[in-house]
């Protein structure tokens, strides 16, 4: 899972395309959503890694340990 910042001019959005032609596009997220709208794709794709900046991860964490739950399957961020 990618959790990109499509902002025009940002790294992010100047990989997005690359990404495109290798990666399922369902998988490649816009970093703005709420942790809740993250939390639901990594319950939907359950993947093995996810790519994203420190603060959105941190963010999705909160979100998890407020709840009790775990983040299912990930192993590599």
């Amino acid at each position: 899972l990618y959790v990109l910042d499509f902002a025009p001019g940002s790294v992010d959005y100047l990989i997005a395309d690359l990404l495109r032609t290798t990666v399922d596009a369902r998988r490649i997220v816009p970093s703005h959503l709420p942790a809740e709208d993250h939390a639901a794709r990594l319950r939907k794709f359950r993947p093995d890694y996810i790519s994203s900046y420190p603060s959105t991860m941190r963010n999705l964490a909160i979100w998890f340990d407020r709840r009790g739950q775990t983040c299912p399957k990930v192993r590599l961020l």
